[in-house]
């Protein structure tokens, strides 16, 4: 079977809601197991505006920097504390000093 998957309308309605509330596209593909691109272009038929890329994050990343920064300084190593918040080492490095 060829083209998009089908979903209902409460589903695209939830996805819809989901990422108004703050989920990312990233986590909402994951969540209904198709491609960034297809909940893009779903949200978009249903007129939900896009973040930008940019979008700040700077909550989100306080909350991590004091989440890690604790776990480092209990003696986990970077590894252990990747693998505590569920992210790679690039990220975790990436997030640390932008």
């Amino acid at each position: 079977m060829n083209g998009p998957i089908p979903f209902t309308d409460e589903q695209i309605a939830n996805m819809c809601s989901s990422y108004k509330a703050g989920a990312s596209i990233e986590s909402l593909a994951h969540e209904y197991g198709i491609s960034f691109t297809a909940v893009k272009s779903r949200l978009l038929k249903n007129r939900v505006k896009i973040r930008g890329k940019g979008s700040p994050r700077l909550k989100r990343d306080q909350i991590f920097l004091t989440k890690a920064k604790a776990l480092r300084d209990e003696g986990m190593t970077v590894a252990e504390v990747c693998k505590a918040l569920g992210m790679s080492q690039t990220a975790y490095y990436r997030r640390i000093h932008a």
